[in-house]
């Protein structure tokens, strides 16, 4: 019985070729399409490394500030402050951690400045390891009393780019001519 079912469908699709293309066409499109979706809503909703709290989490890029007078409005745009952080817990009861975080681009060279690259730089305060959680292979994150110290956590590919190892806790780096103490070398996302 089923022998015979799929020897008259293969009969039939030899018969009709351009409709059975069609329809094979049509079904994988659809499932590419619908996989693609999956895929993009996967990457931006899901909880993938280092953002496991996604679910909890608002990222607020800017403020923009505005002022109106008679003559004109002015307006500018500022990224989030230590003291924003700080009233926006104050404030707003559900908040239990903000994460600071702004990107440069430096110079970043070993301290016997025999290696030098310039590479994107994010300066962040100490709730931010707590926020995001990456995995150190060496060391560990830096805490609020060491921000105000000149020290650095890595990603294992710089570390591996300047000191061919992922173990350099306690060696420096200088970033734009300043050393820092590297006190962890993260897992790179």
């Amino acid at each position: 019985m089923i022998r015979q079912f799929f020897r008259q469908a293969w009969t039939m699709m030899k018969q009709q070729r351009l409709f059975t293309g069609m329809y094979l066409i049509g079904t994988a499109v659809s499932i590419a399409l619908a996989m693609t979706l999956f895929i993009i809503f996967y990457i931006k909703l899901g909880p993938i490394y280092p953002e496991y709290n996604r679910q909890r989490m608002v990222v607020i890029e800017r403020t923009q500030e505005s002022e109106k007078n008679d003559v004109c409005t002015t307006s500018r745009r500022m990224g989030i402050s230590g003291k924003f952080a700080d009233l926006l817990k104050r404030e707003a009861k559900s908040i239990d951690k903000v994460a600071l975080l702004t990107r440069n681009k430096i110079d970043v060279e070993t301290a016997d400045k025999s290696k030098k690259t310039e590479e994107y730089v994010a300066n962040v305060n100490a709730e931010y390891w707590q926020v995001f959680n990456y995995r150190f292979v060496d060391g560990q994150p830096f805490t609020k009393e060491q921000m105000n110290e000149n020290v650095a956590v890595i990603s294992t590919t710089l570390a591996q780019d300047f000191f061919a190892d992922t173990h350099v806790t306690g060696k420096s780096l200088n970033l734009d001519g300043t050393a820092h103490r590297i006190v962890g070398v993260v897992e790179a996302a």
